[in-house]
C-alpha cells in the first residue's frame, strides 16, 4: 500500500503544482510583461482573458485528480485531518475558479464591450470603465483566493507525516 500512497502523493502534488505554477506564473510574470510590452489595453485584456480561461480549464482537471488523490489517501486515520484539509482546499480552489470563470470573466468581457471602443478612447469617469476597474479588483481577489488554496494544498502535502 505504501507504493500506491506514494503514487497518489505524486499525482496530487504534480497536479496542484502544475496549475498553481501556471496561475502564479501568468499573474506575476507574463501578465505584467504583456501589460508593459503591448501598450494596448484592449489587446492586454483579450490575451489575459484567453490565457486565464485556459489556466482555469487546466486547473479544474488537475484539481479533480488532486482532490480524488487526497480523499483516497484519507484512509489512514492518523493522516485523515491533513488529507481532508487538502481536499477541502482543492474544493475551495475549484469554487473560486468557477466564480472567476462564470461570473468575473464574463462580466469583464461584457463591460469591455459595453464601453463601445478602445480603453484609450473611453473617459476614466465612464460608468462602464469604473465598473470594469471594480471587476478587475474582484478578479484579482477571486483568482488570488484560488491560488492561495492551491498553495495551502502544497504546504499541507509537504508536511504530511510518513509514519
Amino acid at each position: 500500500m505504501a507504493l500506491f500512497d506514494d503514487f497518489l502523493a505524486v499525482v496530487e502534488s504534480l497536479g496542484v503544482a502544475f496549475w498553481a505554477g501556471a496561475a502564479a506564473g501568468y499573474a506575476f510574470l507574463a501578465a505584467p510583461t504583456v501589460a508593459h510590452e503591448a501598450n494596448d489595453l484592449d489587446l492586454q485584456a483579450r490575451i489575459t482573458g484567453t490565457v486565464l480561461g485556459r489556466v482555469v480549464d487546466v486547473a479544474n482537471v488537475c484539481e479533480a485528480a488532486a482532490i480524488a488523490c487526497a480523499l483516497l489517501r484519507a484512509r489512514d486515520a492518523d493522516e485523515r485531518p491533513n488529507d481532508l484539509a487538502r481536499a477541502l482546499a482543492g474544493v475551495g480552489a475549484v469554487a473560486a475558479l468557477r466564480v472567476f470563470r462564470t461570473q468575473v470573466m464574463p462580466e469583464m468581457t461584457r463591460l469591455q464591450q459595453a464601453m463601445g471602443g478602445s480603453f484609450r478612447d473611453v473617459p476614466e469617469d465612464d460608468p462602464n470603465r469604473i465598473a470594469y476597474r471594480a471587476q478587475h479588483k474582484r478578479s484579482t481577489q477571486v483568482y488570488g483566493a484560488a491560488l492561495l488554496c492551491g498553495i495551502a494544498q502544497l504546504i499541507l502535502g509537504s508536511i504530511r507525516s510518513r509514519t
